[in-house]
């Protein structure tokens, strides 16, 4: 009878240890497939940041365009509003 607990004890340990095994397998798949997503998630975000700076860019230039061209437009103004002919004070007329 002893024996056979012994033996009962024995496999019971190696179900045991079979068990422990097998979850850290399923662990290290999960680890992997968490790790997969992850990585994959970075990548879009950097994808996204990647177009968002893109898109900040052809925007700051086009902003830049039209600024140095409302500089200009003011530039010409001015430089008429410069060469128009000086006139005197209005008087009234008797």
């Amino acid at each position: 009878m002893k024996r056979f607990a012994t033996s009962v004890l024995v496999l019971f340990g190696f179900a045991l240890a079979c068990g422990a095994c097998g979850r850290r397998q399923v662990d290290a798949a999960t680890i992997e497939q968490s790790k997969a997503a992850l990585t994959q998630h970075v990548e879009r975000v950097q994808a996204d940041s990647q177009r968002t700076m893109g898109e900040a860019e052809a925007t700051l230039e086009q902003t830049s365009k039209k600024v140095s061209a409302t500089i200009g437009e003011a530039d010409d103004n001015v430089e008429d509003l410069l060469q128009a002919p000086q006139k005197g004070p209005a008087t009234p007329s008797p």
